[in-house]
């Protein structure tokens, strides 16, 4: 047992210390950011090369999994989509390379009586946050089928814990759930909820999704649920994942 700072803050071994862990993912890149605040202790580990920052690209579907060890606050991780599948999880996180005895004095006092506080090899003095790298649409969306729908028809409901909105759809719709034009219809309705759905959290606890959906935006200089004048549920959407033109279909449904 040992003490660990984590990002989601639900941790007090390091009394205001604070890791940020940011991941910014596109296809099969991301560059992730760790940064320690106030807690000279563990950086001073990274600085003697006792410790290193550990991400871990990770796919339980394909069986997959790499850790890359850096000591740089942001680095740019790669991983191969044929390898991996379309879900991959990065995962970051301080781990010791070199066994080590960490002093107690920038510790919670309730570690104060444990002496000495030997850290072995691979512990991890440092948790971030579990990112999910998917697509917008697939993740975001889940497809019902509804029997008393109108044929034709579509209605969403508010998201789930894991921020998944229910898309019912009438039968003959549900057969046609996977193409791109039925995905998106419904992802446009679903951005048209984002405005009152983004209302529900504080600053600073907003999902990983809806983070990483705002600032897809502002990288596309599409204007946000924050600027309701000028917010654009169908704008937005289109900007996270544009109709295809007729020949891109034609070739999709060959």
């Amino acid at each position: 047992m040992y003490p660990q700072l984590r990002a989601d803050q639900t941790s007090a071994d390091f009394p205001g210390a604070q890791y940020v862990n940011k991941v910014r993912a596109s296809n099969n890149v991301a560059e992730v950011t760790n940064r320690l605040v106030n807690a000279q202790g563990l950086a001073s580990l990274i600085e003697a090369g006792r410790a290193k920052w550990s991400i871990e690209v990770r796919s339980p579907a394909a069986l997959y999994s790499r850790t890359f060890l850096t000591n740089q606050s942001v680095k740019t991780v790669k991983w191969e989509p044929q390898e991996t599948g379309p879900e991959v999880f990065i995962i970051s996180g301080l781990v010791v390379v070199e066994g080590l005895v960490l002093p107690t004095d920038q510790l919670n006092p309730a570690w104060h009586a444990e002496r000495p506080l030997n850290i072995p090899v691979g512990a991890l003095l440092a948790r971030g946050m579990i990112a999910r790298t998917k697509p917008v649409v697939s993740s975001m969306l889940r497809f019902t089928k509804k029997e008393n729908l109108a044929r034709g028809r579509m209605e969403i409901s508010d998201h789930d814990e894991q921020f998944q909105f229910n898309v019912n759809v009438s039968p003959e719709l549900f057969a046609r759930c996977t193409k791109r034009d039925v995905q998106i219809a419904a992802l446009i309705g679903v951005m048209g909820k984002l405005p009152k759905t983004a209302e529900s959290f504080d600053e600073g606890v907003e999902p990983l999704v809806l983070r990483a959906i705002r600032e897809m935006l502002e990288e596309g200089d599409v204007p946000t649920w924050e600027n309701p004048e000028d917010y654009d549920a169908a704008l937005a959407a289109t900007a996270l994942e544009p109709f295809v033109v007729e020949e891109e279909m034609e070739e999709e449904e060959d």
